[in-house]
């Protein structure tokens, strides 16, 4: 594992600062330097977007986990009952230990095979690790104070489809051999992104800006306010008048830019 150094990587946010006081008193304080990573584990099987169909007798959820620090992974469990109930998974290991048999650096896999009559009625599939310090991975989305390390169960929804159900993922699987900015696009699919731009407009409220609704002019929406046009939109493009647009909606962030120290470079 590389050390991640947070001033590196991270902006202070108002939230953060209210916290833990201004960006000189925390922000270089050794405490919040990454030194190791977390517990991790991930559903690659079913894919985005396959369909599970009620021909099929079972289905193989499969994936990895891993741990930082050179800890070996214990055990995987499956849940189809948001955690009621777990299924371990097998695991399967293709890289020795190291250094004396006591670290272990490379991804686990794990796979378990259910009956399709399990999954039938239920609303997604869900997976968690444990590692050899008996770590583990919270039920829900907890951040650190630099906004690092979720680490929460992977949860894939299943919808119900004409055809079966449907599996879909937080984010779009990568893309294979496609080309970063092709692979960026897919990266805005999956059920997480209803929930990043909810958790982004809440941000922006709180950070007190005075931020005004309207339709996009790229969507063609309706209702709230003026239909802005594209190029009156693309006026507000600096660190002293900035918009931004948000599920068909425009949205004033100036005095979010100016009071969480939004760089000029990436407006």
């Amino acid at each position: 594992p590389i050390p991640c150094v947070p001033w590196q990587s991270q902006t202070s946010g108002q939230y953060q600062r209210r916290v833990h006081g201004t960006l000189d008193q925390w922000m270089y304080r050794p405490e919040y330097v990454i030194m190791e990573l977390c517990i991790q584990s991930a559903i690659t099987s079913p894919g985005y977007n396959e369909i599970i169909t009620s021909g099929q007798n079972t289905v193989l959820v499969k994936g990895y986990a891993f741990s930082g620090g050179g800890r070996k992974i214990q055990r995987v469990e499956i849940t189809l009952d948001d955690g009621i109930t777990w299924k371990a998974a097998k695991i399967h290991r293709h890289e020795k230990s190291r250094h004396r048999g006591q670290m272990n650096w490379c991804w686990t896999w794990w796979e378990l095979d259910i009956d399709t009559s399990q999954i039938r009625d239920a609303a997604m599939i869900s997976v968690r690790a444990f590692d050899e310090s008996t770590n583990t991975q919270p039920e829900r989305l907890t951040w650190s104070a630099l906004g690092m390390y979720n680490n929460s169960w992977y949860r894939v929804k299943l919808e119900k489809d004409a055809e079966g159900l449907k599996c879909v993922h937080p984010v779009h699987q990568y893309g294979g051999d496609l080309p970063l900015k092709e692979h960026a696009k897919l990266t805005q699919g999956g059920w997480l992104t209803e929930y990043a731009d909810d958790a982004l407009k809440g941000a922006i409220k709180k950070a007190g800006d005075d931020s005004k609704e309207a339709p996009s002019p790229t969507t063609g929406g309706s209702g709230g306010g003026p239909t802005i046009s594209k190029a009156e939109f693309k006026k507000h493009n600096s660190k002293g008048d900035c918009w931004i647009s948000i599920s068909g909606k425009a949205y004033d962030v100036t005095s979010y830019c100016s009071e969480n120290n939004i760089p000029e470079v990436p407006l």
